[in-house]
């Protein structure tokens, strides 16, 4: 006996019959979502001007070291870390390099026979400032050898023992390295004291620094490279002379920088509600990724022992809640709450409804401080205020839609364009594309992300363009409208008809 049902690896192992073809499936359809934050900011300590990833607030801590700790409060910059319960995903980091005065680093100077040795700070700063030195003699009691005890205040104390000519040169302290100058025969004599050659300084910025330009590539433009991605950007803190400038930066930035992600405005400290309405129509971004937050919250003030309440920049809760909720979710109400729990209140407690409603037309995000959800997003709007493309989820949403459909895209760029349009055809090397942007699309339906959508491979495209190696795949997504306005109406009365 034989069967007419077989199965077949290849269409053209086909015979006659009913022959079983194993097609692998169109790619995942389930979507990656990406949290990553970008801060641009003038930093106490750290790597300078490079893009340094920070996964927790333990690596965040190479900028603000627990051993500088008492130093924290003097560097405005950090305080756009407080009152975070925790980070939405990784953080991208830039410190810039201050160039209004020159900017450099400690140096302590010991002169011995043959040349002298040189301590200088890992990083330039006023922090470095803080690094002492003392030399006494070996615990092996050789007297070419010396102990070393590197200090700072009474947070950090490392001792070094039996330190010779060559190992000084390769002690591994995270704050203080160590260089010879000529040819220096013995080591600094026990307890010698210490020359500062170079008292560090940090500088005074200025808005090239943060923003760089196309031939400077400092602070904003490290954002740029081909090979740095964020989800959200912003400025930390910036100085209240430079935000004008600098805000001009971060809409540039969102405007030519060919990047999907979004970015934070620098806040105005002090502002009124019409004055917010009035300074954001001047930072407008038609691309939709800009945001605009009001009004600024205060935290407290954990750096400082008597912990005060101080008012920061809001770009920062902003960022995060936009990082923390997921993309097909708007960042505000019940979802914001959970990363807006350091705020205790507002700078700014006098705005009504009617205020509150004429910032948010305005294409300005509002912080608010209910009585049962605490702190929270009251409308997350970006600062384009063209119908249709005014929220933040919409361009929260474009970004992790678009790059999910790129990832599949990607694949198919160089392969033969076997679209008909005449016929309304896809050829073999094509059509697999298709099948994975729907099956995407499919999932994010049925999860009740999106309501609905369509891929059209045909109808944006003239037979031109295709002989030319140009395809357009349109795509349209339909979102879900985030509750802004319930009314929930009650009659109450004798003469009321209950129906069943």
């Amino acid at each position: 006996m034989a069967s007419l049902i077989r199965s077949i690896v290849t269409a053209g192992a086909a015979f006659y019959g009913v022959n079983l073809l194993d097609v692998a499936p169109p790619a995942s359809g389930l979507g990656s979502v990406s949290r990553v934050l970008g801060i641009v900011a003038d930093l106490p300590w750290g790597p300078e001007n490079t893009v340094t990833t920070c996964y927790s607030f333990k690596d965040l801590q190479q900028f603000f070291p627990a051993a500088f700790s008492s130093l924290y409060n003097n560097y405005p910059a950090l305080k756009a870390l407080l009152g975070h319960p925790k980070l939405p995903g990784p953080v991208q980091v830039c410190r810039i390099v201050p160039t209004g005065v020159v900017h450099l680093a400690m140096a302590l100077s010991y002169t011995v026979t043959g040349g002298a040795f040189v301590g200088t700070a890992a990083y330039k700063g006023t922090m470095g400032n803080s690094i002492t030195a003392m030399w006494a003699a070996a615990t092996d009691a050789d007297g070419t050898h010396r102990n070393l005890t590197i200090t700072i205040g009474t947070a950090y104390s490392k001792l070094y023992e039996n330190v010779t000519l060559t190992s000084l040169l390769t002690l591994a302290d995270p704050y203080i390295t160590w260089t010879a100058t000529s040819s220096p025969s013995v080591l600094p004599a026990a307890a010698a004291a210490a020359t500062s050659t170079v008292a560090g300084t940090d500088g005074t910025a200025v808005s090239a620094d943060y923003i760089g330009s196309s031939t400077s590539n400092v602070g904003i433009r490290k954002f740029y490279a081909s090979n740095v991605s964020v989800d959200v950007l912003l400025v930390a803190e910036c100085p209240s002379g430079l935000i004008n400038a600098v805000n001009t930066g971060l809409v540039a930035y969102g405007t030519g920088a060919g990047k999907q992600g979004q970015y934070v405005l620098c806040s105005v400290a002090s502002q009124s509600a019409a004055s917010a309405v009035t300074y954001v129509a001047s930072y407008r971004d038609s691309g939709s990724k800009g945001s605009y937050m009001w009004p600024r919250p205060k935290i407290t003030n954990t750096f400082d022992s008597t912990n005060p309440l101080v008012a920061v920049d809001g770009n920062m809760m902003l960022a995060t809640a936009m990082l923390g909720v997921d993309p097909w979710n708007s960042p505000e109400g019940v979802n914001s709450a959970p990363w807006l729990t350091g705020i205790v209140d507002l700078e700014t407690n006098d705005a009504d409804d009617v205020a509150y409603a004429a910032l948010n037309t305005a294409g300005i995000s509002t912080l608010f401080i209910d009585d049962t959800l605490g702190p929270i997003v009251r409308g997350a709007f970006t600062t384009n205020v063209t119908s249709g493309q005014t929220d933040i989820v919409r361009s929260s949403y474009r970004s992790y839609a678009s790059t999910q459909l790129a990832s599949y895209a990607i694949h198919y760029v160089g392969v033969n364009l076997s679209v008909n349009l005449t016929k309304g055809l896809l050829g073999d090397s094509v059509d697999p594309l298709i099948g994975a942007m729907r099956g995407f699309l499919q999932v994010e339906t049925d999860k009740q992300h999106i309501s609905g959508y369509t891929v059209d491979p045909f109808g944006s495209n003239t037979q031109s363009d295709i002989d030319a190696g140009h395809w357009t795949i349109a795509t349209a997504i339909k979102m879900f409208a985030s509750n802004r306005q319930m009314i929930i109406a009650t009659q109450v009365g004798a003469t009321v008809v209950l129906s069943s």
